[in-house]
């Protein structure tokens, strides 16, 4: 055999040698490659969401004066802060209950109110405080002067929240609470009661013993005040053991003269005890023969059993009017 042939033997053999030597087709290194990465899943974005009120009446209700009617009324996940935009409303984690309301002010002052004021009330007591809004939709809760203005108030309740029977309270302790209901009947408000007053009596001025005829004209018995000037002190509203009187009177000049506002003219015996009045009645000089009508009201106990108007100087045989409360 040739030299080259078994050379090309040896060779074929050595390496039938090696491949034994590296066992099964197991060992063979397979190509590395990337990991396939994996698709998260796509968030699906929130949408926004509104319910009617099943039931919902268009009640209105008295607090200081103003006026309050529930417009309307939905639960929404919405943003309350971006109410006003209606052609893009923002969607929120939280469900809230919107109340859209008009203020009606009648009176010539504007009272001192806030969004603190109100509260979400359910049917099982459990109040619940408006959002916040920081200006935003609360234009209604004090309007100018003599105008009306509407808003929103906006409360986050739980999703599914029953809203039969709930109701609006308006004011806090130890104010008179109004309640709006939102499902049902309003119920008639108790005041303001017109009194059936008469009566009159003589007295004299304190500061220059004049001689006036005192007539009563009208009086009534309310929980906001309805004079429009009064003294702030009192506050619009009457606290929940309390009550506005307000009587209107005529006072006709006898003889001599009489200057000034008048509010030291009258006091209130209530179960004998004497009263100031709380505003300072309009008025003016008046001479022998003229005469002023004017209103002059007082906080009274809503529980007091006994009232007389007093009239004159104090000192000098006062005169005395009854006065029948309801």
């Amino acid at each position: 055999m040739p030299a080259t042939s078994r050379l090309w033997i040896v060779r074929a053999a050595a390496l039938a040698i090696a491949v034994a030597a590296c066992g099964s087709p197991a060992a063979t290194v397979a190509p590395t490659t990337e990991p396939v990465p994996t698709a998260e899943p796509t968030a699906t974005p929130l949408a926004v969401t509104q319910e009617a009120i099943p039931g919902l009446a268009k009640n209105s209700v008295t607090f200081a004066n103003i006026e309050y009617t529930l417009t309307d009324g939905f639960v929404s996940n919405q943003d309350p802060r971006k109410y006003a935009d209606k052609a893009s409303p923002e969607p929120t984690e939280a469900t809230r209950v919107f109340l859209l309301l008009s203020g009606k002010n009648p009176t010539s002052g504007r009272p001192e109110l806030s969004a603190e004021l109100f509260n979400l009330v359910l049917g099982d007591g459990k109040p619940i405080a408006a959002d916040p809004l920081f200006g935003d939709g609360e234009a209604f809760i004090a309007p100018a002067s003599n105008a009306t203005a509407d808003g929103f108030l906006a409360f986050e309740v739980q999703p599914g929240t029953d809203l039969k029977g709930a109701t609006l309270a308006i004011g806090k302790a130890p104010d008179r609470i109004a309640t709006l209901v939102l499902t049902g009947t309003q119920p008639k408000e108790d005041y303001p009661v017109k009194l059936t007053v008469s009566g009159e009596a003589r007295g004299i001025g304190i500061t220059n013993s004049s001689k006036l005829l005192y007539t009563l004209l009208d009086g009534s018995l309310s929980i906001d005040n309805p004079i429009d000037f009064p003294n702030y002190e009192t506050g619009a509203r009457a606290n929940d053991d309390e009550l506005f009187l307000v009587l209107g009177i005529r006072m006709f000049m006898e003889s001599g003269t009489l200057e000034g506002t008048f509010k030291d003219q009258f006091r209130l015996l209530v179960d004998g005890a004497a009263k100031a009045p709380f505003n300072s009645p309009k008025g003016d000089s008046i001479g022998p023969g003229a005469s002023v009508d004017t209103e002059v009201g007082w906080l009274i106990p809503a529980s007091a059993k006994s009232v007389t108007l007093q009239v004159g100087d104090p000192l000098k045989e006062p005169g005395t009017i009854a006065i029948t409360l309801p």
